[in-house]
């Protein structure tokens, strides 16, 4: 959806319009409304725009002409389907026990692995992948 006050009358035969046409067509956008946006007491244009590339989509549009302003304003609904999808949830036991068993695995862990380079990186890494471990098999799903 592509929307706003283009300030180019669509019912004007102008080269400006001619051009946000074809460059909006460019892109499959095409106007969802045809009527006239601007109404004043001598004149009525179409200048407030609302491109989109889903028509078939339309379920509903509507020109409110509500006075506030002297543009008018746009309403669009479209019939668009959501697809439901199962969500599993997961979620860890963050109880006492499973608290004590990790304290516990990391307290009694064999730390020789992440000193056993002078790159702190791979350091990080192995003392990264020995944390996820016992974090993962004390707070299992």
């Amino acid at each position: 959806i592509l929307t706003g006050d283009f300030n180019l009358n669509l019912f004007s035969n102008d080269v400006n319009v001619s051009k946000l046409l074809d460059l909006t067509e460019s892109f499959n956008l095409v106007p969802a409304f045809n009527e006239a946006t601007r109404i004043t007491s001598v004149s009525c244009s179409s200048i407030d725009y609302m491109f989109t590339n889903f028509n078939p989509l339309i379920k509903r549009k509507q020109v409110i002409h509500c006075g506030i302003s002297d543009h008018s304003a746009l309403v669009i609904s479209f019939q668009i389907s959501i697809k439901k999808h199962n969500t599993c949830v997961k979620i860890r036991s963050f109880s006492r026990k499973n608290t004590l068993t990790f304290k516990e695995g990391i307290r009694f862990e064999d730390w020789t692995n992440v000193f056993a380079t002078d790159d702190v990186s791979q350091q990080m890494f192995n003392f990264s992948k020995t944390i996820y471990h016992h974090f993962d098999a004390s707070f299992r799903f």
